[in-house]
């Protein structure tokens, strides 16, 4: 059986490799004789989970989860390339098993860990990249990938607290639209003799309630249909992150949002340059990188011309100042930072005030949404009742004449 090691050779170098042996201790003597000092032995190696047609790609937890393990190894005292190669044989999701393989050999055969990072197809966040860069120049490798994993899980927080925010409006809405459609085809059809019965003389309410259940039940296949394929289209923008992106661009000339959604990106540019800066990633690199994540066009042009005013010489509170991209309270913030040599903890006080300032917007917005929610599904369902005992009135003074 075959044993992988690593070991200190007779001129201080440090090398990798494999021996066969029964065991392990009889695979650390046989290294020792040839004058090796061993560092670590591992067992044969598992062969990486195959690929199946149909298998599940790996979500943002699963990945989040692996990255946090890894910080766990790394902080706990165990090298980088055992705690690669743990997880590699770990078990967790297969596509995550390939991936931490290929690192394992790319450090193996003399790669670094950022260039295994840079090159992943696992789709990571992209600042994980420098982050593992100047860990391998600063050898706090463990710091600062446990910094990318916490502003991962920030991000991951509060897209979920969006989320989350939002699940009650959408059931509230869904349910009223599934209640008018139930009345539609199970209760106004009973009455559109009524409509018939009573002709012009019906009340206008009664001809359009009873009018619009007569075209829906007779069109029921078209009908069906439209709101199927605009079901369709709604789960698509929702899960498709480019037509997001677009649909949130166009929600920032809602008044009551455009505050809350540039907020919410600055909120997070912010926390990403404080986190890349920590990491002593150069100032322009982290501007370049955090403008990435910025979701708002217009604010991303303004950010990314704040960062050629900064790589022109100009400080980066003028720049934001001079594109008008932040607050005054902002500008004061990272202007403090520069002069004091504190900017990451000011970018990162700048990013807690907004968060904090999107939030109390997001519980006022819900305030505002939930109760006339309740009130346009209300309203369009009494208006169907209304039409109803409107004809059925009509129809009884008809027939009394």
């Amino acid at each position: 059986m075959n044993f992988y090691y690593r070991a200190v050779n007779s001129s201080g170098g440090v090398v990798t490799g494999e021996t066969a042996a029964p065991n392990m201790r009889t695979a650390v003597r046989r290294l020792n004789n040839k004058g090796l000092h061993v560092l670590a032995v591992e067992g044969p190696r598992k062969s990486p989970a195959p690929v199946f047609a149909g298998e599940s790609r790996p979500g943002v937890k699963d990945k989040h989860i692996a990255l946090h393990q890894l910080c766990v190894l790394i902080e706990s005292g165990v090298t980088l390339e055992e705690a690669v190669s743990s997880l590699a044989e770990s078990r967790i999701h297969p596509s995550l098993n390939r991936w931490f393989s290929k690192i394992d050999a790319t450090l193996r055969g003399g790669g670094s860990f950022s260039d295994a990072i840079r090159d992943s197809t696992i789709g990571l966040p992209e600042y994980f990249y420098p982050l593992a860069q100047a860990g391998e120049l600063t050898g706090a490798m463990a710091s600062a990938l446990r910094d990318g994993v916490s502003q991962w899980e920030y991000e991951i927080e509060t897209a979920n607290e969006f989320r989350n925010a939002l699940l009650y409006p959408l059931i509230l809405t869904l349910s009223g639209v599934a209640a008018i459609i139930i009345i539609f085809t199970m209760v106004v059809p009973k009455f559109t003799r009524l409509l018939d019965k009573s002709g012009d003389q019906a009340p206008f309410l009664a001809q359009v309630v009873l009018g619009a259940g007569q075209w829906f039940n007779s069109h029921s296949l078209p009908a069906g249909g439209f709101v199927a394929g605009l079901s369709l289209i709604i789960v698509f923008v929702l899960i498709n992150p480019e037509m997001r992106k677009r649909c949130i661009n166009l929600l920032i000339h809602i008044p009551v949002l455009k505050d809350w959604l540039i907020e919410a990106d600055i909120s997070r540019w912010a926390a990403l340059i404080a986190t890349l800066l920590e990491n002593r990633v150069p100032l322009l690199k982290s501007l370049e990188l955090a403008s990435d994540y910025v979701r708002l066009e217009s604010l991303r042009s303004r950010l990314i011309q704040a960062a050629k005013f900064v790589k022109s010489g100009v400080s980066l509170s003028s720049a934001l100042k001079e594109m008008e991209a932040v607050t005054p309270v902002g500008v004061n913030l990272i202007q403090v930072g520069e002069r004091s040599g504190e900017l990451p903890a000011m970018l990162k006080s700048l990013s807690g005030l907004y968060g904090k300032s999107c939030r109390t917007r997001m519980k006022r917005l819900l305030i505002i949404i939930e109760p006339v929610t309740i009130l346009i599904i209300g309203a369009v369902i009494g208006l169907i009742m209304a039409g109803i005992i409107s004809a059925i009135t009509s129809a009884n003074n008809i027939s009394f004449r």
